[in-house]
């Protein structure tokens, strides 16, 4: 199996579906029917519903089960309350940092929510970026404002809670990168200054918030893949979020966003996830950028492989795990690098009695090099 079918192995066919069905030309009562018919009674979590509910907004003459439709109803309201009570949080600390002249540049979600004010958005927390020799001293001001810091061990950023309102502060834009520190320096820059609910913020340009977004989910996608060791289905809400911005920037510059994710080793990376979105939603994207992406799909795809290998290789993600989730570290060398081995790079899955012993040595080669480390295999 390679990373694209890996991927695509995660996403709910139903997701798919109401994705589709939301950016079709035209969308009948049937549609509706079926996808409803499609989904099983537990199928209709949260997210589910808060799908179904961009449906409901865009076609209002859609009829839903009544009962259905007061649960979509009840996800609505819930997300909007939680929106404004984590925007309040948001200014309780922008104000205090805005004192201080501590700049900082929003993020994700937050990021879409002040670019698509009339979209429904749902945010699990609030996320902004600090340059990092301001991180200290803004978690010190959150936490003086009545903030908890939460006691994981995170290297990229800091979450940090207060009732209802959690926010993330991110020390690091692309998170598990190295030798980001000047491409970050760059986009922070760029990013123009602009005056939201009576606070100063930075906003990444367009292209910016693209690359962050598409390096958001697929570095999710690693981790609860080759880290945390799940087969847990990924929400398609960036999909979304890629195609709003597509539709609504035609001037999108494709040149600085290809350019930039090349600076920082992105560049096979994002083409990626953007042929996951040709694929599931075709003639978005730029016919010319579209074939392009096609014809070197699996070139990509290796490329990518490779990277990730490396990456992995070279990473301390196995001291993360071992730290924070207690896990074998014998089971996880075993899982994330030598599978991937097999899998990606030498082709296992046609031939996989020709590599056991490279399997084997390399498995060899990991413990003792973690255990020169002092972490110890579990």
């Amino acid at each position: 199996m390679d990373i694209s079918s890996l991927f695509y192995s995660q996403l709910r066919q139903n997701d798919i579906t109401i994705l589709q069905l939301y950016h079709a030309e035209k969308v009948v009562q049937s549609d509706l029917d079926q996808i409803l018919h499609d989904c099983k009674t537990e199928d209709f979590s949260m997210e589910r519903r808060y799908l179904l509910s961009f449906l409901q907004s865009k076609y209002p003459d859609l009829t839903f089960p009544p009962s259905l439709r007061s649960e979509i109803d009840k996800v609505k309201h819930f997300i909007q309350k939680k929106n404004v009570t984590l925007v309040m949080g948001l200014q309780e600390v922008a104000r205090e940092l805005n004192r201080k002249n501590i700049p900082f540049m929003l993020m994700k979600g937050i990021a879409m929510k002040f670019l698509f004010p009339g979209k429904l958005r749902n945010m699990y927390d609030v996320d902004f970026y600090v340059p990092e020799k301001f991180f200290d001293e803004t978690i010190q001001t959150a936490v003086d404002l009545g903030f908890t810091p939460q006691d994981y061990f995170i290297e990229h950023s800091k979450d940090l809670t207060k009732g209802e309102v959690a926010i993330d502060v991110h020390k690091t834009m692309f998170k598990w990168r190295k030798n980001v520190q000047e491409m970050e320096a760059q986009i922070f820059a760029d990013a123009p200054d602009t005056a939201l609910f009576g606070i100063k913020v930075r906003m990444p340009l367009i292209e910016d918030l693209l690359l962050i977004t598409m390096w958001n989910e697929q570095y999710n996608f690693i981790e609860t893949t080759f880290i945390e060791m799940t087969e847990t289905k990924r929400n398609i809400f960036w999909l979304f979020d890629t195609a709003r911005i597509i539709e609504s920037y035609p001037q999108f510059d494709w040149e600085r966003f290809f350019a930039n994710a090349a600076k920082i080793g992105l560049l096979n990376e994002v083409k990626l996830m953007l042929n996951v979105f040709d694929d599931l939603l075709p003639g978005r994207l730029p016919k010319h950028l579209s074939v392009e992406l096609q014809q070197n799909q699996r070139d990509i795809d290796l490329k990518v492989e490779f990277s990730l290998v490396e990456e992995i290789f070279n990473s301390h993600w196995w001291e993360w795990n071992y730290i924070n989730e207690k896990k074998s570290l014998q089971d996880y060398i075993t899982y994330s690098k030598v599978w991937m081995i097999h899998n990606f790079i030498l082709g296992a899955k046609k031939i996989p009695f020709l590599f056991r012993p490279f399997a084997d040595a390399s498995i060899k080669y990991f413990v003792n090099h973690n255990n020169k480390r002092d972490i110890g295999v579990a």
